[in-house]
């Protein structure tokens, strides 16, 4: 399935494999290097197409932001050109010797398999609610130095390509970090393509023409200008978790972006200077998104919500990391300077989520933190006046078996329920006081 798409613009300025894969670390990358880290991120305009938002508890989850709200600490937006020859080079300022764009590819995995996944109207999404995946959104510059050019003795307008790569969860592979049981996916790199930058058996793609319309900008300035583009998750792909009580890998969705320029390029041209004294004549268009790389040490791996990789010429071609043939994961585990995020949100819909939503309530009980995790007291709150001396809570599992009746009052109408000796999964707490009874879903991490 392929589906064409011209791009206008209003205002310039993923079951995953059956078997896991453990890496270790690698040294020799390349540095991540970009001059431009000043972004104009405040003005974006958006490239919509076949955008679907669904009604009932939809919302963008930010990757970017809910790793901050794990406690990574970002240097800021930075712009990640993307071409598909690592012979083009960019030209320091200086005065240093240019070096080949090292990325061809960037691409991320949702992969909610992890709880505390802050969206952001507030509630928590967690791997025990069965949710779908309607639309996937991104920055991106597009500078665009040459319009037309010459085929054949006629001046054609040049309209250039970014691809959209859409990966199923078979496409992904499951891989450990060395030390840990910690699990993240990344794209199958014996499916990875030279040509296409891409799955070999890639099912769901779209195309986006770059025309003169999409331009951000037209020149390297102090900043880049940003432009959205937002798109829907094909339908093809399996979107619906189909076992929301267990952490499964069957919703997992992967996407990527590359670039196909129209112009013909060769081998030493100038893909970007920022030295005034080195400006090329043949001023080659350039396309990208945004990342952000964490500031000081990398974070721990525990939670891997973002799954960012990308592809660039150290293991396009397998020459330096054995088994890593086309797909890196970004993470400073793999020898990276810092951990770096590609700034992919998604739009997920999730129904009747189990964070949410009461069974049944008659008190105005609310039950904090849900979810928690396992071992950390939850406090149970009653919004109604009762007596105190009638208030009863117990925990229940899915099937109704009283699992605690552990609590205590710590204040008029709060009360603390010990979690210390039960496994994660989805519970209900019964509340009942007086003549009026309330129960509520909440989540132990596992």
């Amino acid at each position: 399935m392929k589906k064409f798409y011209v791009l206008l613009i209003s205002a310039v300025l993923f079951s995953v494999s059956s078997y896991a894969q453990t890496v270790a670390p690698f040294t020799n990358l390349a540095e991540y290097q970009e001059e431009n880290l000043n972004l104009d991120i405040s003005n974006l305009p958006e490239l919509t197409k076949n955008s679907s938002n669904k009604a009932f508890y939809t919302e963008w989850m930010s990757p970017v932001s809910n790793w901050e709200d794990q406690g990574a600490f970002f240097q800021g937006p930075s712009f990640m050109r993307l071409h598909p020859d690592s012979g083009v080079v960019i030209v320091p300022s200086d005065g240093t010797e240019p070096f080949g764009n090292g990325f061809h590819l960037i691409g991320t995995v949702f992969q909610p398999t992890e709880p505390f996944y802050e969206l952001q109207t507030g509630w928590l999404m967690n791997n025990y609610d069965s949710y779908k995946v309607d639309s996937i959104r991104m920055p991106y510059a597009y500078i665009r130095y040459t319009d037309s050019m010459d085929v054949a003795g006629s001046m054609v307008n040049i309209v250039d390509t970014a691809i959209v790569h859409f990966y199923t969860a078979d496409q992904l592979d499951d891989w450990y970090m060395s030390a840990t049981d910690d699990r993240f996916a990344i794209p199958k790199g014996e499916n990875f393509s030279v040509d296409l930058l891409g799955p070999t058996d890639v099912l769901f793609t779209d195309t986006i023409l770059l025309t003169k319309a999409a331009a951000t900008d037209t020149v390297n300035g102090e900043t880049i200008a940003l432009g959205t583009l937002q798109f829907a998750v094909p339908a093809g792909i399996n979107e619906i978790s189909d076992n929301s009580q267990t952490a499964t890998y069957d919703n997992t969705i992967g996407v990527s972006l590359v670039y196909k320029p129209m112009q013909p390029y060769e081998f030493g041209d100038t893909l970007a200077s920022f030295d005034d004294n080195a400006q090329p004549q043949i001023l080659l268009n350039n396309f990208g998104s945004v990342t952000y790389g964490n500031d000081g040490t990398g974070m721990p791996q525990e939670s891997h919500f973002n799954n960012t990789f990308t592809s660039n010429r150290q293991v396009r071609y397998g020459q330096e990391f054995g088994p890593l043939k086309g797909y890196l994961a970004t993470m400073a585990f793999f020898g990276w300077t810092r951990d770096f995020f590609f700034d992919a949100d998604f739009l997920v819909t999730v129904e009747d989520p189990s964070g949410v939503a009461s069974v049944k309530d008659n008190l105005g009980v609310t039950a904090y933190p849900n979810p928690a995790k396992m071992g950390q007291e939850i406090m149970v709150k009653i919004e109604e006046n009762v007596a105190i001396e009638n208030v009863t809570i117990t925990m229940t599992d899915l099937l109704g078996n009283v699992i605690s009746d552990n609590f205590a009052a710590v204040g008029p109408k709060e009360f603390s329920l010990a979690t210390d000796r039960l496994a994660g999964g989805v519970y209900l707490i019964n509340v009942k006081a007086d003549n009026a009874s309330s129960t509520i879903r909440v989540i132990l991490a596992d």
